[in-house]
Parts: C-alpha cells; structure tokens; sequence
C-alpha cells in the first residue's frame, strides 16, 4: 500500500481548486479594526448584554457589511443616524467606563446605527472604524 499524493494547491488553474475571487475595497471604504472592543462594559439594568446579546452577532455582521460597501463621506450623507458625538454626551456609566479603560482622552465618538435601537460605537481614524463597544437598547447616548 502506497501512499496516496495530495494535490498541491496552484494558483494558475483557479477552477480546479475553486477559488473564491475576493474583491478589493474601493478607495476610501470603510475598514474596521477591533483591537480596542469593550468585552467588559455592563449597561444598566440589563446585566450583562454582551453574553445574553450572542445571537445578535448576525445583525451586527449585516451591519458592517453594509456599511463596507460605502465610503466615508457616503455614509454620513446617506446615513443621517450615522455620526460623530461629543464625549460630554455619553452616559454616566460610558464615561466612567472610558476612564477605566485609559480612553478617556478620545474627545468625540462615532455610532453606526445596525438596526432599531442597536448601534456600535467606536473611534474613527481616517478610513479606519475601531469598534468599541455594541449598544443594542441605545443606552450609551
């Protein structure tokens, strides 16, 4: 009994290793980074969300697909729930917790709108999303 040989991967026939074609953002879309998401926030009164919320991960990902589609400058024309707000604006409870986190320093916020009340918050930088914290009964302003 030999050994049976498995195909090696090739890139100059992709229909025989049927490929999936990627497509490259166009310039000046939004991109998103989750090196600063907030696991630890609780809102009030709901005990925490984020462990009873799991299944609202389907939302949030067709959120940020739709959202990829555009840019910047498309988002917030077309979008008017999509916007940046002042720190003094945020809860109580948001504030405190930027302290705790050593973000306090950030001077304003942005909020995408996924759906009804749901909404994430994150800091923008250029092309960039950093996604911070998923607020599904809009609590955080």
């Amino acid at each position: 009994m030999g050994r049976s040989k498995k195909k090696k991967f090739s890139q100059s026939n992709p229909d025989e290793n049927k490929l999936i074609r990627l497509s490259e953002p166009r310039e000046g879309t939004i991109r998103y980074r989750f090196s600063i998401f907030d696991h630890g926030l609780v809102l009030p009164d709901t005990g925490n969300a984020n462990a009873r919320d799991a299944i609202c991960v389907n939302t949030i990902m067709s959120a940020l697909k739709s959202y990829e589609q555009n840019t910047w400058e498309e988002t917030i024309r077309n979008r008017h729930h999509d916007h940046f707000i002042k720190k003094d604006r945020l809860a109580p409870f948001a504030l405190e917790r930027l302290t705790e986190i050593n973000l306090d320093d950030a001077e304003s916020f942005f909020r995408l709108r996924c759906n009804g009340s749901q909404r994430l918050w994150g800091i923008r930088k250029d092309d960039t999303f950093y996604v911070l914290w998923w607020d599904p009964y809009h609590q955080i302003c």
